[in-house]
């Protein structure tokens, strides 16, 4: 069983007079929907359903503006076919996003729409409501909406597409408007060259998922005498590099006290932080205390025996 729906996107501004559009914009654009559909697709109904969108023909005269179709194939998770009402149709996908044009959930627009009414402001709260949708609340504003929209506006690759696909392309110069539409003529969804930074994907903080502190052996690879540098280690598994928060061991530094050579090794109490971001895991380590140093082997070690008489 499949469910179909058609959408329109048009690009308008001084560099699309012609009816033109550099295809190392409009190619990344294009692909960027298509992750947007299946990034709501997926969010909305897990693999009870796929979908694939492809471009149909050029409309509208003064702008560039392109027809795609949406296809979505329905399966039940034993492969069996499903009822449409068992999964969120193609339809009711692009009004969700707000491609469209129309009214969702309680809110104008769809995701599109919210977007452009939280304008990259900070959500303050979220409070669910007894009907099942959320009251979001940003300062001394507040708007509700269907928990299914606030599940696409927290999904990675859905915002990341909206990026791709209307923010950047309105950066380009000569390109002022984003709109879309079910069909040429019908009231419209736009976002503005002035609007387009709200779509930027948000730069998320990095969460910390451990920390530890411990007092190991570092062997000196590469110094970094100027404020804020990070030396280089080796732990004798991998090499890193690690700042020093040791101020007493930077002071004799500073006063020529210490002197190091390549291989030297330190005995360090060191802080261990590992962090998810948006790019997966990072670990950060710093240097809290030097307990000891350690010159690397100037002779040849021997075996000597015991000398005591």
């Amino acid at each position: 069983m499949s469910s179909k729906a058609n959408f329109y996107v048009l690009y308008d501004g001084p560099a699309l007079a012609n009816h033109e559009m550099d295809v190392r914009d409009l190619a990344p654009a294009l692909l960027a929907l298509s992750d947007v559909l299946e990034g709501a697709n997926e969010v909305l109904n897990g693999d009870r359903a796929s979908i694939s969108v492809s471009v149909r023909a050029s409309f509208e005269r003064g702008s560039f503006g392109i027809e795609l179709s949406t296809v979505q194939s329905i399966w039940g998770s034993l492969g069996g076919l499903l009822s449409s009402s068992d999964v969120v149709t193609a339809k009711t996908l692009l009004e969700v996003l707000g491609l469209l044009g129309g009214v969702y959930a309680l809110f104008k627009d769809g995701l599109i729409g919210f977007i452009k009414w939280v304008r990259g402001r900070r959500i303050t709260k979220v409070e669910p409501l007894q009907d099942g949708n959320v009251k979001i609340i940003i300062e001394d504003e507040s708007t509700v909406i269907s928990r299914t929209l606030l599940k696409l506006y927290q999904d990675v690759r859905v915002r990341k597409g909206l990026e791709n696909s209307i923010s950047k392309p309105l950066e380009r110069n000569g390109v002022e408007l984003f709109a879309a539409r079910a069909t040429p003529g019908t009231e419209s969804v736009f976002v503005s060259k002035e609007e387009a930074h709200h779509f930027k994907f948000p730069v998320q903080e990095d969460v910390l998922l451990s920390e530890d502190i411990r007092t190991t052996n570092l062997q000196l690879k590469s110094i970094k005498f100027k404020e804020g540098n990070k030396w280089e280690f080796y732990d004798g598994a991998s090499e890193y590099s690690a700042s020093i928060a040791d101020q007493n061991f930077l002071r004799k530094i500073d006063e020529n006290q210490l002197a190091f050579a390549k291989n030297d090794i330190l005995v360090a109490e060191v802080l261990e932080r590992q962090y998810h971001t948006d790019k997966g895991l990072k670990t950060e380590r710093t240097i809290l205390k030097i307990k000891d140093h350690i010159p690397a082997a100037r002779q040849i070690r021997l075996p000597f025996g015991d000398t005591k008489e």
